[in-house]
């Protein structure tokens, strides 16, 4: 399982539209600009399932809610 949520190409493409347009940016990475927005539209996609993920896992740890489950995902140390 990879450590990161995006690819490094997402990562790169992320770092300059921090300061380039769309159209810059594909121009920089010699890509196509429909190919900048394919990437954008992935990374919209992984963040939602990210986001959800983090909800689900947190109302997991709640001991209130899930006593017993979460005494289990907690790490013994």
């Amino acid at each position: 399982m990879r450590d990161n949520l995006f690819t490094r190409r997402e990562l790169e493409v992320a770092s300059c539209l921090k300061e380039l347009t769309i159209q810059e940016t594909a121009d920089k990475l010699k890509i196509r600009r429909s190919t900048v927005d394919s990437y954008l539209s992935r990374m919209r996609d992984k963040i939602t399932v990210a986001r959800n993920t983090s909800n689900i896992a947190a109302n997991w740890l709640d001991s209130g809610r899930n006593p017993r489950l979460a005494k289990l995902l907690r790490r013994q140390g």
